[in-house]
Order: C-alpha cells, then sequence, then structure tokens
C-alpha cells in the first residue's frame, strides 16, 4: 500500500508484472553486511532482548540488563560471522564494534522511554497477524475488510489499550511527519493505521499510539508518533489508493524524490547521484507537467495536498 502511495507505476512492475532486479551481489574488501543484514540482526538483537525482560523491563536501566544485551550481540554476531563469512578481521571487528555501539544506544532509548512515557508492560514481541495466524482486518472507508497480513516488532500494553512499537534502522527522515504532503505523507507511512488495525483485531483491544523508534546512532534515538485520533483518515486514504488498481490507472509519481530508491530506476531512466539524491527522472518529470490536467492524477493530488491547503 505504501508503494501503491509513492508510485503506482512501480506498484504494477513490482506487484502487477512481479519483476525484480537480478541477484548479482558484489563483494566490497571494506564491507562485512548489507545494510538490510544489518537491519535483521539489530532486529534479532532487539528482540531478543525484549523477550529476556520483558516481566521486568522496569529494572532494564541495572547492570544486568547490560551484560544480557552485551551477551546477546555477542552470539548473534558470532551466528551472523558463520552465515556470512566477513571478509577480514579488522572489517568484522569494525563492525561489530558499531553493532554494539547501536545496542547500547538502543538500551538508552528504552531506558529514557520508560522514564518519560510511563511504565506500560511489554505485551509482546513479533507479533504475527494473518495468514498463519490469527486473521486480522483493515475496514475501509466504505465498510469492507481488507485482509492483511505480518509481524509486530512490539506490542505495548498500557491503560485503556496498546502502543506499538517498530524499530527503524534507517533514516528519521523517511518516516518524518511533514504537514505539506497530507497525512501519512500522502499515503507512503501507513504501516501505524494498518498495524493499529491489526492489533485491534488479534488482541482485541484498541491501539492507544504508534510509534517509528529509531535506536541507532545514526537515527538518533528519535520516535516518531502517531496517535490514535491521527490514524483516522487512514481509511478513506487506502480506499482510494485501491481505485489505483481498480482502474488501471498506473501512474509515475510527479515526485521525483520517490525515485531515489527505487527498485524501478533502470526501467523508468532514472538516473541518480552516489548519494542517491535524483537527478534525471523523465517519468516523475512529466508527470509533474500532466497531474493538474489529468483527471487520473485526482487521486494523488488530494492525497499530497491535503496538508498544503489545496
Amino acid at each position: 500500500l505504501e508503494q501503491l502511495a509513492r508510485c503506482p507505476l512501480a506498484w504494477f512492475y513490482q506487484r502487477g508484472l512481479r519483476l525484480q532486479l537480478p541477484e548479482d551481489p558484489l563483494y566490497d574488501p571494506n564491507q562485512w553486511l548489507n545494510h538490510l543484514d544489518r537491519g535483521s540482526l539489530l532486529h534479532e538483537i532487539f528482540e531478543r532482548f525484549v523477550r529476556a525482560w520483558r516481566g521486568h523491563q522496569d529494572e532494564i536501566a541495572g547492570a544486568e540488563a547490560v551484560v544480557t544485551l552485551e551477551a546477546i550481540v555477542d552470539e548473534r554476531l558470532a551466528s551472523w560471522a558463520r552465515k556470512v563469512p566477513p571478509p577480514s578481521a579488522a572489517v568484522l571487528d569494525s563492525e561489530s564494534a558499531d553493532i554494539h555501539r547501536t545496542a547500547r544506544s538502543f538500551l538508552q532509548m528504552e531506558i529514557d522511554a520508560l522514564a518519560t512515557r510511563g511504565h506500560g508492560t511489554w505485551h509482546d514481541v513479533e507479533l504475527a497477524f494473518g495468514v498463519e495466524a490469527k486473521p486480522a482486518w483493515f475496514t475501509l472507508a466504505s465498510g469492507d475488510r481488507l485482509a492483511i497480513h505480518g509481524r509486530i516488532d512490539r506490542v505495548d500494553e498500557v491503560q485503556g489499550g496498546f502502543v506499538i512499537v517498530d524499530y527503524k534502522t534507517g533514516n528519521p527522515k523517511k518516516h518524518a511527519k511533514d504537514p505539506k504532503q497530507g497525512p501519512f505523507n500522502g499515503g507512503r507511512s501507513l504501516q501505524p493505521a494498518i498495524y493499529a488495525a491489526a492489533v485491534a483485531s488479534v488482541l482485541g483491544k484498541p491501539v492507544q499510539a504508534f510509534e517509528y523508534r529509531f535506536p541507532t546512532l545514526k537515527g538518533r534515538n528519535t520516535t516518531v508518533r502517531y496517535e490514535q485520533a491521527e490514524m483516522a483518515p487512514a481509511a478513506a486514504l487506502v480506499e482510494q489508493l485501491l481505485e489505483h488498481v481498480a482502474t488501471g490507472h498506473f501512474l509515475p509519481t510527479l515526485d521525483p524524490s520517490d525515485c531515489s530508491s527505487c527498485d524501478c530506476r533502470p526501467i523508468c531512466r532514472v538516473q541518480v547521484s552516489e548519494y542517491f539524491k535524483v537527478e534525471e527522472s523523465p517519468r516523475a518529470d512529466w508527470a509533474a507537467g500532466q497531474a493538474g490536467i489529468l483527471e487520473a492524477y485526482r487521486g494523488m493530488r488530494e492525497r499530497r495536498n491535503a496538508g498544503a491547503g489545496e
């Protein structure tokens, strides 16, 4: 759904035609884990620590929690080193030290969250919904239900309901709220509302809030929080997104920045700089010029201009 909001054409290529980039990993003597593997490793560390301290998370400020965390990090690093052999001992040591620093940043973020947001209970970790787990549904504005499935990093129980925690290891800027882009950044960040519906379906209580947490040095322990009321516009927004699929209007995005990390860049002749800044995106440029004329762009204009007074 988020990809459909970013660029319906890219959604059609990848979800409709099922096109994929060929897997051609490049050997880099100065890198051990790519960003996807590094993110998976960190999520494993966070999950294991929460499982170990669930039920007595109020005590994580003590020295014993640090010992537990360091042991988990060492065990996961050893496991990944066996699975993905590092290019050299020096690279392994360097990246391992960075993973340890990130884990300590995660722990400090959890300690700070307990101190400032009160004492909830770590209710569940890696909560699965849909498919082989308990069914979950997202209700559209029309009242129709959309079956959803996935896995949630963490669910905390607080008075009156739940708070969802989703760990992110990338740049917070991607998920920062931008009033100029409308609710959920024009649909690009629908995860809070979808997960809230899933938790309500599976656990039977309302979700009070959703938090993106960036417990890394790069993420600066940033939190992006959505309150319950902020998630209400998602029902109409998702229904509008599905119109692209129903009508077959798979239009290119009118914002070139949506192309920066898209796998469809080669098809669309997108040129990016060394730091993935878009230098040229012919289809997005065309769309920007046509969006005010073509009725098919009405939905995208409304989603992205809802917060700009247009």
